[in-house]
Protein backbone atom coordinates (compact mmCIF):
# COMPACT_ATOMS: atom_id res chain seq x y z
CA UNK A 1 0.00 0.00 0.00
CA UNK A 2 1.32 3.01 -1.14
CA UNK A 3 1.72 6.37 1.51
CA UNK A 4 0.67 9.65 0.50
CA UNK A 5 3.22 12.12 0.52
CA UNK A 6 2.86 14.81 3.17
CA UNK A 7 4.11 17.92 0.85
CA UNK A 8 3.56 18.50 -3.01
CA UNK A 9 6.46 16.80 -4.87
CA UNK A 10 9.00 19.47 -6.39
CA UNK A 11 12.60 19.62 -7.78
CA UNK A 12 13.69 20.35 -4.30
CA UNK A 13 11.04 18.00 -2.61
CA UNK A 14 10.46 14.31 -2.46
CA UNK A 15 7.17 14.12 -0.71
CA UNK A 16 9.01 13.55 2.68
CA UNK A 17 11.98 15.30 2.96
CA UNK A 18 12.89 18.81 1.40
CA UNK A 19 16.52 19.03 -0.26
CA UNK A 20 19.59 21.20 -1.88
CA UNK A 21 19.25 19.28 -5.29
CA UNK A 22 23.03 19.94 -5.68
CA UNK A 23 25.99 21.24 -4.15
CA UNK A 24 24.88 19.55 -1.32
CA UNK A 25 27.53 18.87 1.67
CA UNK A 26 26.54 16.20 4.64
CA UNK A 27 28.02 17.61 7.72
CA UNK A 28 28.32 15.67 10.75
CA UNK A 29 26.81 16.67 14.58
CA UNK A 30 30.77 17.35 15.16
CA UNK A 31 30.88 19.83 11.96
CA UNK A 32 28.07 21.67 13.73
CA UNK A 33 29.60 21.41 16.89
CA UNK A 34 32.56 23.31 15.54
CA UNK A 35 31.06 25.86 13.97
CA UNK A 36 29.29 26.99 16.95
CA UNK A 37 32.16 27.08 18.79
CA UNK A 38 34.33 29.19 16.61
CA UNK A 39 31.68 31.56 14.58
CA UNK A 40 32.08 34.94 15.96
CA UNK A 41 28.40 36.28 15.51
CA UNK A 42 28.09 40.35 14.45
CA UNK A 43 25.87 42.64 16.80
CA UNK A 44 22.29 43.48 15.51
CA UNK A 45 21.35 46.80 14.11
CA UNK A 46 19.76 49.15 16.01
CA UNK A 47 16.94 49.91 13.45
CA UNK A 48 16.44 48.29 9.56
CA UNK A 49 15.19 50.43 6.98
CA UNK A 50 12.15 48.35 5.66
CA UNK A 51 11.02 49.11 2.00
CA UNK A 52 7.41 49.51 1.41
CA UNK A 53 5.53 50.31 -2.34
CA UNK A 54 5.86 53.72 -1.40
CA UNK A 55 9.00 54.15 -1.15
CA UNK A 56 10.88 51.14 -4.26
CA UNK A 57 12.25 52.51 -7.52
CA UNK A 58 9.49 53.04 -10.47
Amino acid sequence: MAVASLYPISDHCDGFRFFNPQNHVNRTWLDVLKWRRTSKGKPWPKQVEIKTAQNLPP
